[in-house]
């Protein structure tokens, strides 16, 4: 049985002469949840594109030193810079978005309210929340081998979405019926960037559709039957990068 590969992301201010020093979550992760012991090797990445492998040198429940012994350059990134534009969905259904959409490589969300939007989140519980999806975020990366962390942007009115992708998006909209996403693979195979625009639970409202037409951004149709949002959003992004990987 292959041993398990344990991956985590350090900020770069913590990486330097060859070490790698680990936050105190991390620490506490590593020697009360993992049990690792000195000798034992983790993986490491800052976002830089390099993925470092760190041999611990020392070990206790408040502290983790590893030693970096290799640096790589692994291809799991990919080619499309995707942003995920997501309207704002009830319960946890932006959490399985985030950590399905980081695994597939998406690579930045932003969570808009729109028209639709049901949740109202207070303001007390604003930042804890996105603090949260970040997380989320930050430990699919780890899991998927990626080395970089995507952004989490949020939360934000839709209208400043569609100013944040200078025109060059898509919005999956149910009632488009001529112009559907295959074409528009073919467009992110031969651009570097690419917004894509998710709504929430009953979909985008004509005039934001309007709205986002204006701004220069597509509307497709996703096919024939009606996805749920958190379906759209992962089938999509995946169609999208899986088409930029194979031009």
């Amino acid at each position: 049985m292959m041993a398990a590969r344990h991956r985590f992301y350090v900020p770069p201010e913590r990486i330097s002469y060859n070490q790698v020093l680990f936050s105190t979550n991390q620490a506490k992760q590593i020697a009360n949840v993992l049990r690792l012991h000195v000798g034992d090797t983790v993986y490491v990445f800052d976002n830089s594109g390099k993925e470092y492998v760190a041999e611990l040198a020392a070990v206790d429940g408040r502290e983790v030193v590893g030693e970096i012994t290799q640096v790589t350059h692994p291809k799991t990134e990919a080619r499309l810079r995707l942003t995920l534009v997501q309207g704002l969905l009830k319960g946890d259904k932006i959490e399985l978005i985030l950590q399905k959409c980081t695994e597939i490589g998406v690579s930045a969300f932003i969570i808009a309210t729109t028209a639709r939007s049901v949740p109202k989140i207070p303001e007390e519980r604003l930042v804890p929340r996105i603090e949260r999806w970040r997380a989320v975020v930050r430990e699919a990366a780890e899991q998927s081998g990626r080395v970089r962390v995507p952004d989490v942007r949020g939360i934000v009115p839709l209208e400043e979405a569609f100013s944040l992708t200078d025109g060059n998006g898509i919005i999956a909209w149910e009632e488009e019926k001529d112009k559907d996403i295959s074409p528009e693979l073919l467009q992110a195979a031969s651009t570097e960037s690419l917004a894509c625009f998710i709504g929430p639970e009953g979909g985008f409202s004509d005039e934001e559709v309007r709205a986002a037409v204006h701004s220069g951004i597509k509307p497709v149709s996703l096919g024939a039957r009606i996805l749920r949002a958190e379906t759209a959003a992962i089938v999509t992004s995946a169609l999208l990068i899986y088409g930029s990987e194979k031009a």
